[in-house]
This record gives structure tokens, sequence and C-alpha cells, in this order.
């Protein structure tokens, strides 16, 4: 099967060939590998955009949580006022933290149902422990 075929097949959404770049190679002698890569107009993939302040408590506290789950996201500083618009046009409000992730098809706001929503989808959750014993509900959610 061709990779165009295998993209018709799969229905991911893709309609131009020119949103997509194939990558062939043969891994037997009748049948081929395919690596299929959307490029977004910057040429990199984000499958998570996080628009944040980096002041906010509540943004730093999820990009902690980013950061020990090792996630590639694409973060969007709403301080700049295009990137506010794009934030109040695509959730309603201007309000941070706010997740838009395109693999699962979600957006939401809340830290809380953020850092849930990361931990639960993106990695095993390893709690930082204090001296208390006690998991860290600022670290860790």
């Amino acid at each position: 099967m061709l990779c165009s075929e295998m993209l018709q097949q799969r229905h991911l959404g893709i309609s131009q060939s020119s949103d997509v770049l194939l990558v062939g190679k043969p891994a037997s002698f009748f049948y081929y590998q395919c690596i299929i890569v959307v490029l977004t107009t910057d040429n990199e993939i984000f499958m998570l955009t996080l628009y944040m302040k980096p002041t906010c408590p509540f943004c730093r506290r999820v990009v902690a949580v980013v950061e020990r789950l090792e996630l590639e996201v694409e973060m969007k500083d709403i301080n700049d006022e295009a990137i506010a618009a794009e934030l109040v046009e695509r959730g309603g409000k201007q309000m941070v933290p706010y997740l838009v992730d395109t693999d699962k098809d979600v957006e939401m706001y809340e830290s809380d149902d953020i850092v849930a929503h990361l931990q639960t989808n993106y990695g095993t959750p390893t709690p930082k422990v204090h001296r208390s014993n006690d998991v860290c509900i600022a670290c860790e959610g």
C-alpha cells in the first residue's frame, strides 16, 4: 500500500499532499514503511499548546508538570496582544492556563484539570515526595 493510500484509508483529515511529508523506505521486498509527518507553518510538530503567562502561579504549576513529564509543548505567552486575542477567539475568555491538545481533541482551562489530563494521557506520574512523606500538591497537582 502506498503512503498516500494509507493517509486516505486512515482518514487523517489531510487532503493535500503539500500538507504532508511522506518518507518511505523498503522494510522488506514487498512492503514499505511509511513515516507521515504533518508540518505546521513553522515546520514544527506540536500536539500540545499551552497559553500562559510566565508570572502566573497556576501556569508555573502546569509548566512544572510539563517539564517533569518531558513533553514537547508550544508555549504561547498571552502578554503578546496577538496571542491574547487568539486565546479569546479560541477559548472565549482571556484566562490562563489554557491547554489545547490536538491529539486528544481536548481544550481546557483550570490548572487542576490540565495537570490531571497531562498525567493521565502523557506519562507515568512519579510524584515528588518531600520531607513529610506527602506528595507535594504545589509541585504535582
